[in-house]
């Protein structure tokens, strides 16, 4: 029922398992899978808690806690679950990625940037990082840096139609009309079905 997408579904499945056997992780965890389909992101982040008690060491767990409680501004939490889960699986990208953004989001600049080092040095070819290094940067009112940043994403990753918009967003904050239509073009093109 998960598979198929049949959230409601699955959840009374998931019920049953849970009042079969409460001792186990993995119903509750899947009814959270369900839950945060549901965008009942609070039920989710309870559940998953519900799968931790029974076995704290399962990254996906943490991952979708932290996904739950990202989805609810609870940034600091969200993170807190990241690093929980990098003790476990400290090669995983996506959880490295994610904690800098809730890095980001409470404007924790100087922590976002140290582990973007971090993850610019053990993976060295993921442009999604200078992105993200632009975003701080904007934030800090640095543009200079900020369009540098998004220079090497575009250099590592040039069919990226984000970040060539957000390179527009800085022509046109500097009145380079030119630069901006090109770099608005490019994005357009690689997001034709994006909005505005």
């Amino acid at each position: 029922a998960l598979y198929y997408e049949d959230y409601v579904l699955s959840m009374q499945y998931f019920n049953q398992a849970i009042t079969a056997k409460p001792y186990l992780y993995e119903p509750w965890f899947f009814r959270g899978v369900a839950k945060y389909y549901l965008e009942d992101y609070a039920g989710a982040e309870r559940d998953c808690s519900e799968a931790l008690r029974r076995n704290p060491y399962v990254v996906n767990v943490y991952e979708l806690r932290g996904l739950a409680r990202i989805q609810q501004k609870k940034y600091s939490d969200a993170a807190a679950d990241y690093s929980r889960a990098l003790r476990y699986d400290p090669e995983n990208l996506g959880l490295w990625h994610n904690r800098v953004l809730c890095h980001i989001q409470e404007k924790d600049y100087e922590r976002a940037l140290a582990q973007l080092d971090t993850m610019q040095a053990r993976w060295s070819q993921y442009a999604s990082a200078w992105t993200m290094r632009a975003d701080v940067y904007m934030q800090q009112k640095d543009t200079t840096l900020a369009i540098e940043a998004l220079r090497h994403s575009l250099d590592l990753d040039p069919y990226d139609g984000q970040t060539w918009a957000a390179r527009s967003i800085i022509s046109l904050s500097r009145e380079e009309w030119a630069e901006a239509e090109e770099q608005l073009d490019h994005a357009i093109h690689l997001l034709p079905k994006r909005g505005g």
